[in-house]
């Protein structure tokens, strides 16, 4: 089982007075991304703003997530926790529910040692028979997951199967396809890096963005893969030019475009804050230019 192609890293809705869960919401924007084409939904990651939920909230979630997705398409949830005990749990749950994978970051709160961090991942992975996708987000939460360590890990933690690779390093995703052997099914964690990523061994991909525009990365793929490079880099550019222009307010920005284009999918929840009436004012026309609509939901 390896999962392929866009996988939007799937928003959680917020009730715009109260803060909680819109699960009706949450049904509608699984359902009309699946009609999309996409490849697989990324349940309860950064972009699901997990940091802001309760063990109790993110099941749910998982739960609505499958059964709005009514065996359309794969579910990968993100299970990490600041203890290991709550992952444990969570990714327990996850495979009763019945996804399809889980992922896991590094748990916060201090700087473990590496040595911690990695029995951690291993006593999670070992809790359920799932797939486990590392998340590697270097640039948040530093060495953690090397590439080294990764290779190595393939060899003692039986479930791992792939890696989330958030990396801004190309050359390590390189790297690691090399060494890995094709035991790994490897899904880019940025969508500025599709095209790169796809072409150099990245069988799918992972972000927040394809909450917004699924349509536009599955042609940066097509594209890539017929070799068609000159009119992909023309798409990729668009991409690029759209998420620097979100990138000051990702979550606040993302839930307020899908809601424009007609499915309400509320507010983040704070400390994050949606952008204000100026701002909106502000960043649409220049959206706008980008081309990017035309390949919005």
């Amino acid at each position: 089982m390896k999962f392929e192609g866009v996988i939007p890293a799937l928003v959680t809705p917020f009730d715009r007075k109260t803060e909680e869960i819109d699960y009706a919401a949450l049904a509608g924007i699984t359902d009309r991304l699946i009609r999309q084409g996409i490849g697989g939904l990324f349940v309860c990651g950064s972009t699901g703003e997990w940091w802001a939920m309760n063990a109790e909230e993110r099941m749910k979630v998982v739960e609505t997530t499958l059964d709005a997705a009514a065996g359309r398409t794969k579910i990968m949830v993100h299970v990490g926790a600041n203890s290991t005990r709550e992952a444990i749990a969570l990714a327990r749950h996850a495979e009763k529910a019945g996804a399809q994978a889980i992922s896991l970051l590094p748990p916060v709160g201090r700087p473990y040692p590496p040595a911690q961090v990695w029995e951690h991942f291993r006593a999670v992975g070992a809790s359920c028979s799932l797939p486990l996708y590392l998340y590697h987000l270097p640039q948040v939460y530093g060495d953690l997951i090397t590439i080294d360590k990764f290779v190595e890990a393939m060899d003692t933690m039986p479930t791992l199967r792939g890696a989330k690779f958030s990396s801004y390093r190309i050359d390590d995703l390189i790297h690691l396809k090399i060494k890995a052997q094709g035991r790994l099914n490897i899904l880019s964690g940025c969508a500025e890096q599709l095209l790169s990523a796809t072409v150099n061994g990245a069988e799918g991909s992972i972000c927040s963005w394809y909450n917004f525009i699924p349509r536009l990365g599955n042609r940066i793929i097509e594209l890539a893969r017929q070799n068609r490079i000159a009119e992909a880099s023309a798409l990729q550019d668009s991409l690029v030019n759209f998420g620097m222009l979100c990138i000051s307010n990702v979550m606040g920005n993302l839930k307020w475009l899908i809601a424009e284009r007609g499915t309400d999918v509320g507010i983040p929840r704070r400390p994050l804050l949606p952008p204000t009436a100026e701002e909106r004012a502000k960043l649409l026309p220049a959206i706008q230019k980008t081309g990017i609509l035309e390949w919005a939901l």
